[in-house]
């Protein structure tokens, strides 16, 4: 007889909803969806950490992934225009987090050497994208690198999945509320650790980093390939290399992402400091944890190399 009500009691009891089936597009993007799902459910992650998001072809098991999701969370096609095309034809919603309300935006950089004076007048996130196929040249995708942009996100995520779930309402936006302390926390202390860096002249060597550069007031002189992945000219190189030799660069900075062979010819003759910087955490381990030791590591990258630069001078 125990044993009969114990099934029925088994039977009888509600079956827990299944948590939504989350795609988010890179590492960092994934992190913040994974600190907002903690407790209920994993997101997965489409583009593999450390590879880039720019220009990629889609495996069969990506593509399977996208087919079943409930929600995509990504950047935008500002970052991966070919995402967007995938998306004009899947079922899944999307959140694109470019368009969020309350993002700051900033146009993406052309020239060699850039311009801070005029850099930084940036937008904030906007809404009017009906589709996935509008001309977004212009804009500079990496805004995930300004952890004020992540905390606005954070509180969109629990919006959205508390709509997908709402029986988990309360610990999306439990968790959304404690990453945007964590956040609030970690802008605090890089603003601090960071402080000593700003006037120092820095070149990047894809321009990533324009989002983190304006939330700390850093002067980064110019990047050998622009926020789209083209391809540097010979004028672009020229312009960099000059820069260095006239004493207004202190570090130089590669990226795990890509061959660092043209950096170092524009360094090698001075003898500059170079260090690793990667917008996309390579290195680090995929999960909630992951946009925090990524600002940090990048934050540490800088001042290690500026403290380096200082020791030469």
């Amino acid at each position: 007889m125990r044993r009969i009500l114990s099934c029925l009691m088994l039977w009888a009891a509600p079956v827990a909803a299944e948590p939504p089936h989350v795609v988010a597009d890179i590492a960092p993007v994934h992190a913040l969806v994974a600190r907002v799902m903690e407790g209920v459910g994993e997101p997965e992650l489409l583009v593999p950490a450390g590879v880039s998001a720019h220009d990629l072809a889609l495996k069969p098991s990506q593509a399977r992934a996208l087919r079943r999701a409930d929600l995509v969370v990504w950047v935008g096609p500002e970052m991966s225009p070919w995402l967007g095309r995938v998306l004009d034809d899947a079922e899944a919603r999307d959140l694109s987090l470019l368009t969020v309300p309350g993002t700051q935006v900033y146009e993406a950089r052309d020239d060699a050497i850039f311009d801070t004076d005029d850099d930084h007048d940036g937008h904030e996130g906007h809404d009017d994208h009906d589709g996935h196929d509008h001309d977004h040249d212009g804009v500079d995708p990496h805004a995930w690198l300004d952890p004020v942009n992540a905390a606005v996100w954070v509180g969109a995520l629990a919006e959205v999945l508390s709509g997908l779930d709402p029986e988990n309402a309360v610990t999306y936006h439990a968790n959304a509320d404690a990453a945007e302390a964590e956040l609030a926390a970690l802008t605090g202390q890089l603003a601090a650790d960071l402080a000593p860096a700003r006037g120092r002249g820095l070149i990047a060597f894809h321009d990533a980093f324009q989002y983190f550069e304006a939330r700390f007031g850093l002067s980064v002189t110019g990047a050998i390939i622009s926020a789209d992945d083209s391809d540097p000219g010979p004028a672009r190189l020229a312009a960099l290399r000059d820069a260095v030799r006239d004493g207004r660069v202190a570090c130089a900075f590669a990226e795990p992402q890509y061959n660092s062979g043209l950096l170092t010819a524009i360094t090698e003759e001075t003898g500059l400091p170079v260090a690793v910087l990667d917008p996309l955490g390579a290195e680090l381990a995929v999960g909630p944890g992951l946009y925090v030791a990524l600002l940090t590591q990048m934050g540490q990258a800088i001042t290690a190399c500026l403290d380096q630069a200082g020791k030469g001078e």
